[in-house]
């Protein structure tokens, strides 16, 4: 018999008791970011988007959260580009389309490739779907 190591990290979707860990921890991951200045944590915090997507997480052994990814499934392009705030026009885009966003890792943990392994679970699981294509790593910016 093999022993195995215990597990360090588990991931799954989260839910209703995750509601409150999952919003400070992409407060925490916005609000140290480099590449942008995020003034709005109210945005970041669980919301009915959450709610009609599905929020995927990594925690570890404390059910503590340390990345994350919400995915989101569109029928339609137009409502994806309403999502997005921008057009997918000329993008070789087929529907259904997931788009992964409001991605976040603790920045405790950072450069670990912890949001990797939420998007490659991500990934597997669409692999069992009809979804056609996958939008990720977008990031939104607007100027005024």
């Amino acid at each position: 018999m093999v022993a195995s190591a215990a597990w360090r990290y588990r991931v799954g979707v989260a839910g209703a008791p995750d509601r409150v860990a999952i919003g400070e921890l992409r407060c925490r991951a916005f609000g140290r970011a480099r590449e942008f200045h995020w003034i709005d944590d109210a945005a970041l915090r669980w919301s009915a988007a959450d709610d009609a997507g599905t929020v995927v997480a990594l925690c570890d052994r404390d059910r503590l959260p340390l990345s994350t990814v919400r995915g989101t499934v569109f029928g339609e392009l137009g409502t994806a580009e309403h999502f997005l705030e921008y057009s997918l026009a000329g993008m070789r885009i087929a529907t259904p389309t997931l788009v992964m966003s409001r991605a976040a890792t603790c920045p405790d943990h950072a450069r670990q490739g912890l949001l990797a392994l939420v998007r490659y679970a991500c990934l597997q699981a669409v692999a069992r779907t009809t979804i056609g294509s996958v939008i990720t790593g977008v990031v939104k910016m607007r100027f005024w």
